[in-house]
């Protein structure tokens, strides 16, 4: 935290959960409390991920070339350009920056959207490899589907507002969210 922050844990939050209410292959996420009472989720890339990352392309590389080699079916499907699209994808998600200019776009599209909650972001206590945004409490989407519980949501409403929401993303904005799944949306008192 000190080396991308320039402060300890200590000196940056009034809390910090160690234990992560999240986590993913390239982060974790943990929820805090900053010095100014505002509560936080903190998403922390993986330490060695980099590394982990550049290894397991290097070996996808290595099978790559050996499968041409000995099978040149193979050849024909372009696997290099494949692998070569994969690595720049995911060396992408290794920016968190990107990710911020994403949320930051995203309040922009849905300022006005009094059905749309989006997080605030923190740019003081974000940097390449940490993300820190308002902690937004709900119920995921993944909770709703998976249970006969509405946990007094309208989930046809809930619907509907998702719906509008992506379409106004895709049609009207031009922008597509690649990792919109159940999980990663939530619903709020008021059906939002």
């Amino acid at each position: 935290m000190k080396s991308e922050l320039g402060g300890s844990v200590e000196e940056l939050f009034k809390s910090f959960n160690k234990k992560p209410i999240a986590s993913a292959s390239l982060a974790q996420v943990h929820l805090a409390v900053t010095k100014r009472g505002e509560k936080v989720a903190v998403k922390i890339q993986r330490p060695g991920i980099e590394e982990k990352i550049s290894q397991d392309i290097q070996i996808i590389y290595y099978i790559v070339d050996l499968a041409q080699k000995y099978n040149n079916v193979w050849e024909e499907f372009k696997l290099t350009e494949i692998v070569d699209e994969f690595e720049r994808s995911i060396l992408k998600e290794l920016n968190f920056e990107l990710e911020v200019k994403n949320i930051m776009r995203f309040n922009e599209m849905y300022f006005t959207d009094k059905n749309i909650i989006m997080p605030k972001y923190f740019p003081t206590l974000s940097s390449k490899r940490i993300i820190t945004m308002s902690y937004i409490d709900g119920v995921p989407f993944s909770k709703l589907i998976d249970s006969d519980k509405d946990y007094g949501f309208n989930k046809k409403e809930l619907a509907q507002v998702g719906a509008k929401a992506y379409f106004k993303q895709v049609l009207v904005f031009g922008l597509f969210h690649a990792d919109l799944h159940p999980g990663n949306l939530i619903a709020v008192k008021g059906n939002k």
